[in-house]
């Protein structure tokens, strides 16, 4: 007989048991299903995600995968998908809730449009996104689309080689922490009809703008016939090159409710560097804006009479 191969997959049957208290002090042992661990392949991951059951986790094999795809899943607690040594084009999470995806390299298709992301998250909810690079090539293509969707975060992400980095529109909740944006065509984050979103402690730099583009490190802007954006928090951040830093314009649009601008640092060539229009209940405070050498213009801070401001600082145009 030849040797027996090894098990591609966790034994379920493997129990996993606790201790609790009983009556009159006896220990009662609870017996329960242990969450399995799988490593996938190119050839079997989404067959892998599919099977998979609430705190799993599905580690990624090294290799170059595409177009890995959850439809229509509800994990609780959140299956866990290990792509650190894996490079993926194309991720699309529709109809789903509870996924915490970590590391890896997440790429657009490198031929597609402008508009294409490498990660599309629609009507879901309680996605995580930890330690990933979101790399484009030419500066095309979008790091992370979030459309009709709740709870959806990026931390110590890097985004790079992109048109844009990260797009939240008609969402609820989540953001974007400890992340960096390099070497962009155009924004940064982009907040549209959405809700609830922080973004804290990212940084915005050496972008790369091609005519007529307009950089921003984050941009937020409201849609006729939707509520406002409302509840935004943009705080610890930093704006550093070529780009506007932290704006929300288009005020005949429905303009802004409660949105905070709060200890970030604006270095830019660009005129404004923060700048919040019909911007209701706000603040714009503790930042400071500096005007790069040999800009044509001075960048500064501006904003409606909605808005308080207070304990800024702008330096001089040299």
């Amino acid at each position: 007989m030849g040797r027996p191969r090894p098990a591609r997959r966790a034994d379920r049957s493997v129990q996993a048991r606790s201790l609790f208290p009983g009556p009159g002090g006896t220990l009662v042992i609870m017996i329960g299903i242990a969450a399995a661990l799988v490593t996938a392949t190119p050839a079997t991951l989404n067959r892998d995600l599919a099977a998979a059951r609430g705190g799993d986790v599905v580690r990624l094999a090294p290799g170059k995968y595409s177009d890995l795809v959850v439809q229509n899943k509800r994990w609780s607690p959140a299956v866990t998908i290990d792509a650190r040594e894996a490079d993926v084009t194309t991720v699309k999470i529709y109809s789903s809730d509870g996924i915490k995806l970590v590391g890896g390299v997440l790429r657009p298709l490198p031929s597609g449009p402008l508009w294409q992301p490498a990660v599309l998250v629609m009507k879901s909810q309680n996605i995580d996104f930890q330690d990933s690079i979101f790399a484009g090539t030419e500066r095309s293509g979008r790091g992370l689309m979030v459309r009709e969707s709740t709870n959806v975060s990026v931390s110590g992400a890097t985004f790079q080689y992109l048109h844009t980095g990260v797009q939240f529109l008609d969402s609820t909740g989540g953001g974007v922490s400890q992340s960096r944006f390099k070497l962009m065509r155009s924004d940064g984050i982009n907040i549209a009809a959405s809700h609830k979103i922080t973004v804290d402690r990212i940084e915005c730099s050496d972008f790369a703008p091609v005519e007529p583009d307009h950089p921003d490190c984050v941009q937020l802007w409201s849609i006729k016939g939707k509520p406002p954006t409302s509840d935004i928090v943009i705080k610890d951040s930093k704006a550093i090159g070529a780009m506007q830093g932290f704006t929300g314009f288009n005020p005949n649009d429905g303009g802004y409710d409660r949105i905070t601008v709060t200890g970030n640092l604006v270095r830019s060539s660009y005129p404004q560097g923060i700048a919040l229009y019909k911007a209701r209940d706000s603040l714009i405070s503790g930042n400071e804006v500096d005007t790069l050498p040999g800009s044509k213009w001075r960048t500064r801070i501006r904003a409606d009479p909605e808005t308080r401001v207070s304990k800024n600082r702008e330096g001089a145009h040299k």
